[in-house]
């Protein structure tokens, strides 16, 4: 019976002439001596029958489910076979063991029946141990706790290797969680970095000591706690690729317009509409994706093993997409603003050359660069020179003349006269400059955010895949703010008023085009980044990294002052 998972009780029987009972109630020990046996039953508690499937999705997940039962070793072997806990393979090869909890601690424990034997742990012999333990039975509430303190204590380098890629995983300190809903789990839920307590058949005293509560007493609801943990910690991540790499193009673009522009290509209206874009609807965009959704997500985030508690928040494919990105994005839009746009002398309108223009640049259409910067590409500048407006300290913008005469009178005049009339008020061939609505400069703006829109689609995949759109068919809130930005921005660029107020004028149709496929562009660029390397990018604490010993240190801190607030309360 115990072989096959069942639970045995044997019924018995034996004939007495009176009550055998004592006067305290008790049964003396000969009352059980005797006896003629009827059957021996065998009980069984099934498991659930999602709880092998959500065992499977723990080992594709990266989390070992170690058991720790009061049954006997044979019973218990034989449900955690039923459960998947022990595998076939596993036990053939010596890689996964079961153990009783008196065996348990003759091996891990230097002092035996301590108060506090989570203290006389063998640190050594103990991580002989935990890495193939799967089954602890006959085991008391103390072993639990014995277990989970040394698996939190063992620094060994521990190796994973995931069955579908053959991808090998290390980990030198294992964030350990923890079931329990009986009064004497309590320890060992307070101690684990993630306490589960049971709702309907847990004590009041384990809820308290834990840090969730399982509402349904189903072990799938833990599986469903990692896939949605996980999510949460994945939309964080994608946000953050998608805005930094936004911030890093945004900053170098206003060092170049301060340093060569002496403007900045980008207006501030237009940069409020870009900060816009990059957090309120790319964190709807991006932070929103559903970890219950098949084809992308769900087998994502439950196919993947854990990051380590102190891996850094950006990592290194993350940074090597910001940059990759970035590095395109920059590319592009420096083309726009300086291999667009001929420096010529205003013809019909500011956005239209009269005549030859002095330099010729791709397409036709007059530059929205300031004059300070084009007229350096000039080679004949004097021909299209401004005359300089008249300022009393500075010599270069007047005369200064002595018995110059006025008429046949004989008058002479003695003083300044200005190089530049009064009634000049614009300079010939005088560029507007950044902040005037031009077609070069709201071509720079419309590719920014172009870029940006298309980018959202790279960022939502974290772990290199090559299929940026695998899964955005389910993510219908992603694909409502994708298509309600383009509108908007087309709006924002050709509706009469709004476009005023942005700094944008109207474009020609192949002038939206380039720009679209501009961003368009981003896409295959993304295929070039997948292949780019990344194992030698170097990251550290500027990454979000924690240091191991530190966070040891505080996490020490905190368990001895929540240990001084129980003794103060108890006392």
């Amino acid at each position: 019976f115990a072989n096959q998972g069942l639970r045995t009780i044997a019924v018995a029987y034996k004939n007495l002439d009176e009550s055998p009972l004592l006067f305290d109630g008790t049964l003396p020990e000969d009352v059980e001596t005797g006896l003629t046996l009827i059957c021996i039953v065998g009980i069984e508690d099934p498991l659930r029958e999602e709880v092998v499937g959500a065992i499977q999705t723990c080992r594709k997940a990266g989390i070992v489910v170690r058991m720790v039962t009061g049954d006997n070793l044979s019973t218990a072997k034989a449900i955690s076979r039923k459960a998947n806990i022990l595998s076939p393979n596993g036990i053939e090869s010596g890689e996964e063991i079961a153990m009783t909890g008196e065996q348990f601690r003759q091996q891990v424990l230097t002092h035996q029946n301590m108060e506090k034997p989570e203290l006389y742990i063998n640190q050594v012999e103990f991580d002989k141990v935990w890495p193939r333990l799967r089954v602890l039975a006959r085991s008391t509430p103390t072993d639990k706790l014995v277990l989970v303190t040394g698996i939190q204590k063992s620094r060994i380098v521990f190796e994973c290797k995931k069955d579908d890629t053959g991808e090998i995983f290390r980990y030198n300190r294992q964030v350990v969680a923890v079931t329990g809903d009986g009064t004497n789990d309590a320890p060992a839920l307070k101690q684990a970095d993630v306490g589960f307590a049971m709702f309907i058949n847990g004590t009041q005293v384990a809820q308290k000591a834990s840090d969730i509560v399982i509402l349904d007493d189903n072990f799938n609801s833990i599986v469903q706690a990692v896939k949605w943990g996980r999510s949460v910690y994945d939309n964080i991540c994608r946000f953050l690729q998608f805005q930094l790499t936004v911030n890093i193009v945004a900053c170098f673009l206003a060092m170049v317009g301060s340093a060569i522009l002496t403007e900045t290509p980008i207006g501030v209206l237009q940069l409020l509409w870009v900060n816009l874009i990059m957090d309120s609807f790319a964190s709807l965009a991006l932070a929103t994706e559903d970890p219950n959704q098949p084809n992308g997500m769900k087998e994502q985030v439950l196919g993947r093993f854990p990051y380590a508690r102190t891996a850094p928040l950006l990592s290194k494919i993350m940074v090597r997409n910001m940059f990759g990105h970035a590095a395109f994005q920059l590319a592009v839009l420096l083309f726009v603003i300086f291999g667009m746009g001929d420096v010529c002398e205003p013809g019909a309108n500011r956005n239209l050359c009269a005549g030859k223009p002095f330099v010729d640049r791709l397409f036709d259409f007059r530059s929205g660069r300031p004059l300070e910067f084009d007229k350096t590409l000039m080679v004949d500048y004097d021909k299209w020179n401004c005359v300089p407006e008249y300022k009393a300290d500075l010599s270069s913008t007047y005369i200064k003349v002595e018995g110059l005469p006025l008429d046949s009178s004989g008058v002479k005049f003695d003083g300044i006269v200005p190089l530049r009339a009064a009634n000049f008020n614009k300079c010939s061939g005088g560029h507007e400059g950044c902040g005037v609505p031009t077609q070069h400069m709201t071509m720079v703006f419309h590719t920014f955010v172009f870029l940006q829109i298309f980018n959202e689609i790279n960022a939502r995949k974290l772990h290199n895949e090559l299929n940026v759109f695998k899964g955005i068919e389910h993510h219908h809130m992603f694909i409502y703010v994708f298509v309600g930005t383009i509108i908007v921005q087309y709006l924002l660029v050709e509706l009469p008023g709004l476009n005023i107020t942005f700094g944008c004028t109207h474009l020609e149709p192949w002038m939206h085009a380039f720009c679209f496929l501009c961003g368009l562009a981003a896409i295959p660029w993304n295929v070039a980044v997948h292949y780019m390397p990344y194992e030698w990018i170097s990251l550290g604490a500027w990454a979000g990294a924690i240091d191991e010993t530190a966070l040891d240190e505080l996490t020490s801190k905190d368990e001895l002052t929540s240990n001084e607030e129980e003794d103060t309360q108890t006392k």
